[in-house]
């Protein structure tokens, strides 16, 4: 069954009611995904530049790194890019765990990742959510069903109790 926020709604704008809290709308989710992204995007640059900065305004490194901040050859781009894959799974289990389910985009449009009971996820379940949105056009499975990040790691996106 829906809970229609508006009588005209179309099924884009209704929270899907499973338990006793009511699913998070796909528009709230979409706006979730835009705020984590800038968020996560922030902190791999952030790191990124902090690296460049280390190398460039500091003599204790000797070693010359700058084929591996500035190469553009193939090893160096799939380092930088599994160095950003990382900080990205980092940043996502690091928050939504310490958060028991939250993140900044979350507080904002007042959602929370809960288990299929609505108790909060685990760690491991935080763990498995980062881990999957690492999967190329993962995102996209939001648009017809549920993410895959939800599917696999036995968790949904709810309304925050107030």
């Amino acid at each position: 069954s829906y809970q229609v926020i508006h009588p005209n709604a179309h099924s884009f704008w209704r929270r899907k009611q499973v338990t006793g809290i009511a699913e998070a709308p796909k528009i709230r989710r979409f706006f979730n995904l835009l705020i984590d992204g800038v968020v996560v995007y922030t902190v791999i640059a952030l790191v990124f530049y902090l690296v460049a900065y280390i190398y460039i305004y500091t003599s204790w490194i000797d070693a010359d790194i700058s084929g591996l901040l500035f190469g553009d050859d193939y090893p160096v781009a799939a380092f930088r890019d599994i160095v950003a894959a990382l900080l990205h799974f980092a940043t996502y289990f690091f928050i939504e765990a310490a958060t028991k389910g939250r993140t900044l985009g979350k507080l904002i449009t007042k959602t929370v990742a809960v288990q299929l009971d609505d108790s909060p996820i685990t760690i491991t379940q935080a763990c498995i959510r980062s881990i999957v949105r690492l999967i190329p056009f993962e995102v996209f499975t939001a648009i017809y069903t549920e993410p895959w990040h939800d599917r696999l790691s036995k968790t949904k996106v709810v309304m925050k109790r107030t």
